[in-house]
């Protein structure tokens, strides 16, 4: 759980430190669950037993931990104290939600993307090709768009999406992904990730249990911190979310899954355990957030229909985005939910101005009823299969036995495992950035200690060229001339 940076400007103390906190305010360390001996911190991090003790009276001295003759280092029961009513809490309660809050933003930090300085460097995982975006036809959508609007979409009409492209979707979502959808259905915030916040406010509150994949997408799970959701990872395997040994635990209120492309392994949730989810889900009475993503890209086999139009009244609600398929500057993400689910999103999303732009919707409205979409869509598909096989080439043949290369059917990004790493993936990661490579850890994406160790590449941007010249630096970093 506690991966250092050797070469970073923050002490080692420090960052042990502020790891730690971050796991007991986020609740992955227990009230009442013990440290490891300072002596076995040490020697499994690699650092001085000082080091350790000096991070644990940090956390000592604000009351997080506390040390008992033969018994080690403790985790204070959180609750007892919070929840105290003698007036002599108040100071410590105080300073408990400050801690906390300083907790929560940590580890959103943790999560975010590295700052490379430039957000084209290869291989940056999550990202299209721009350089394909039909410009020039789009400029004729947005000039439309404009030359048609109404006084009415110049205002503020159409909080949870424009009419037009409600039916674009409904059709195209119909047609290719056998979504079950009516116009009523859809909702249209200004990002996919900001429909994912929308739910969660809606049906979280603190201390919820909420299922979330293990390794999986650290938007989601930031989205769930911030909630205060008591957070349960489901671990997958080859076949998605394993989660028949937590079946008889308790109900959870949210279950989020990647089933077509699983984030970011990029396995397929087989049918057999789609139609477990969903059997499981409606005795529960949890919700299914199906997270789409980049369903559009699949190259072996025939795409698997999603999840949500498996039943038709099945309790999932439908994410995706036009941030994979067009520009993330559109700013367009969408959702398909059970009416009544749709129409308590609209309503909380008035108050929240995640609205996505009406000229911006119209004008995507007609790009996708001209057919512009489609076809868009079937030349990167063709691109994108070439580079995904470049990238798995490139990979094998200049890393061979030190790398793992999880082949996904579809998708925008590979996951490659370097179970013989002699560093942690966050500090390779570090590294590759000084020499021009964008690299995730797979770290990132777990909420517990790593499984795995690797990298997360994106190969749909990227030429087969720029693929190579990239997997050549990623070679020389891993095996540098002795």
């Amino acid at each position: 759980m506690i991966d250092l940076a050797r070469e970073g400007d923050t002490p080692i103390y420090l960052q042990i430190y502020q790891l730690l906190r971050s796991a007991i305010l986020s609740g992955v360390l227990k009230p009442g669950s013990h440290l490891p001996p300072s002596r076995q911190m040490a020697v499994e991090l690699g650092v001085s037993r000082n080091t350790v003790i000096t991070a644990l009276e940090c956390l000592d001295g604000e009351g997080l931990v506390e040390g008992r003759q033969g018994s080690g280092v403790r985790i204070v029961e959180w609750k007892e104290e919070i929840e105290g009513s003698a007036p002599a809490t108040a100071g410590r309660r105080s300073k408990r939600s400050a801690i906390r809050f300083a907790a929560m933003l940590g580890e959103l930090q943790r999560m975010r993307p590295p700052e490379y300085g430039v957000e084209q460097m290869p291989l940056r995982p999550g990202l299209p090709d721009l350089r394909l975006f039909p410009a020039n036809t789009w400029g004729r959508m947005l000039r439309r768009a404009n030359n048609r609007q109404e006084a009415a979409d110049r205002g503020y009409a159409y909080p949870s999406g424009h009419l037009l492209l409600k039916e674009a979707l409904t059709g195209y979502l119909s047609e290719k992904r056998l979504v079950s959808v009516t116009p009523r259905q859809v909702v249209i915030a200004s990002s996919a990730q900001g429909i994912l916040d929308l739910i969660v406010r809606l049906f979280v509150e603190p201390g919820d249990v909420v299922w979330h994949e293990e390794p999986g997408y650290e938007g989601m799970r930031a989205a769930f911190i911030q909630a205060r959701a008591d957070i349960v990872p489901i671990p997958v395997d080859e076949n998605g979310m394993d989660f028949e040994a937590y079946r008889n635990r308790a109900k959870p209120k949210l279950i989020y899954v990647t089933p077509s492309h699983q984030h970011p392994m990029g396995y397929t949730l087989s049918l057999a355990r789609r139609r477990m989810l969903l059997d499981y889900a409606e005795r529960a009475g949890a919700l299914v957030i199906e997270d789409d993503y980049d369903s559009e890209f699949h190259y072996e086999g025939r795409p698997i229909a999603a999840l949500q139009g498996l039943r038709g009244d099945a309790p999932v609600i439908y994410v995706g985005t036009l941030s994979k398929t067009m520009a993330p500057s559109l700013r367009i993400g969408f959702a398909v939910a059970p009416r009544d689910v749709a129409e308590m999103m609209a309503t909380l999303q008035r108050s929240t101005g995640q609205v996505a732009a009406t000229d911006v919707q119209i004008a995507a409205a007609g790009f996708i009823a001209d057919g512009h979409y489609a076809r868009h869509l079937r030349r990167l598909h063709r691109i994108y299969a070439e580079r995904r096989v470049a990238l798995i080439d490139a990979l094998e043949r200049r890393l061979g036995h030190l790398a793992v290369v999880h082949k996904p059917n579809g998708g925008m990004q590979l996951v490659v495992e370097l179970p013989k790493m002699k560093t942690g993936d966050a500090d390779l990661a570090r590294r590759l950035a000084k020499v021009g490579v964008a690299a995730y850890p797979l770290s990132r994406f777990y909420l517990g200690k790593p499984a795995r160790r690797g990298l997360m590449l994106g190969f749909a941007p990227w030429t087969p060229g720029e693929i190579d010249a990239a997997v050549s630096k990623l070679q020389a970093v891993l095996k540098p001339p002795r």
